[in-house]
């Protein structure tokens, strides 16, 4: 009777502790390439941000909204001239 408890209460402990791991694993990985892709794209952006005003090197997190305006720049480039030239 004391065994069947205290293997059901490992058994308890062990699947909460896979829930909890299962689920923390994804968060990870998504922090792990989210701080990957900003420390990648803060390094493409070093010689823009010398570029830059000095007003704007005080804010922090600035390379993330400069990468955000040149990815819809480009966007928006590819989009009148590679888009416009296919359809017409």
């Amino acid at each position: 009777m004391i065994i069947e408890r205290i293997k059901k209460g490992l058994y308890l402990v062990r699947s909460t502790f896979l829930s909890g791991l299962f689920t923390l694993i994804p968060i990870a990985a998504t922090l792990f390439f989210l701080h990957f892709l900003y420390n990648l794209v803060a390094r493409m952006l070093a010689p823009v941000y010398k570029l830059e005003p000095a007003f704007l090197k005080v804010i922090p997190g600035i390379e993330f909204v400069i990468a955000i305006v040149l990815i819809l720049l480009l966007g928006i480039t590819l989009k009148v001239f590679i888009a416009h030239q296919v359809i017409h």
